[in-house]
């Protein structure tokens, strides 16, 4: 098992402890579409180039290999696709997502497709859907192939318990690899609360709808969090416990 650390940029100054205990080091928002994409159609952000560089120089440094998340997301929050993106052709968002895979050939995986479904199992209706449609397993995996033939590539999603989403997932990464899509890998973010005690089965269950269809796929705890701060009693009862 290998055992991974996402990383922000303020904490590069602290590389050295992560080279020490991690295996690999993921770019904490640092390699993702929206952030590398420029306001013109096709061209990448210099900034963002600038901070992934001097992430991408530190890893090597220290020999690490680096799980880059991540290409294809549904906008949210603090997730947002350019304003070129609406009216652009595929052959203009290939043309970008291969420019920015290109730019770092030593990255060893890429996430390229995350959160692809709705807990009851469709696929979410997307920007990214409303280009591709049924191909949005398959074709932006090709491009990546393309622009990184050496790279793992990996789709991920989240919340274990969703069985139907589960359930569609592992049938959709089955189907598409028959046909030849590079689909190597499978992540499953594990977000749970200290309180009450996590569900494990649940997790359990995931992995074993996606490894039933998918038995020589690789599979990740892509994100593991756990959140031990309900309050300060609990939280103050829960440092006595780790804390001699």
């Amino acid at each position: 098992m290998k055992l991974g650390v996402s990383i922000f940029p303020d904490l590069l100054p602290q590389r050295a402890d992560l080279a020490e205990y991690f295996d690999f080091w993921v770019p904490e928002r640092g390699l993702r579409f929206d952030k590398f994409s420029h306001p013109e159609p096709g061209e990448i952000c210099d900034r963002t180039y600038r901070k992934a560089k001097r992430f991408m120089d530190a890893a090597n440094q220290y020999n690490k290999p680096v799980f880059a998340h991540s290409l294809i997301w549904h906008p949210h929050s603090f997730h947002k696709n350019p304003a070129w993106f609406k009216d652009a052709s595929l052959d203009t968002i290939r043309d970008t997502l291969q420019k920015l895979v290109a730019l770092f050939p030593e990255i060893t995986d890429w996430v390229v497709l995350n959160e692809p479904t709705t807990s009851d199992g469709e696929l979410r209706h997307s920007d990214w859907y409303k280009k591709l449609g049924e191909d949005l397993f398959s074709t932006p995996f090709f491009w990546i192939a393309e622009a990184n033939p050496n790279a793992r590539l990996w789709v991920n999603d989240y919340l274990p318990r969703d069985r139907r989403r589960w359930e569609t997932i592992a049938k959709r990464v089955q189907e598409e690899r028959s046909r030849g899509v590079p689909i190597h890998g499978v992540g499953i973010q594990y977000h749970v609360s200290y309180f009450p005690t996590p569900v494990y089965r649940h997790l359990r269950n995931a992995i074993r709808i996606v490894r039933d269809r998918n038995p020589d796929i690789d599979i990740s705890l892509s994100e593991v969090a756990v959140d031990i701060q309900r309050d300060k009693y609990h939280t103050r009862r829960l440092s006595n416990q780790i804390v001699p």
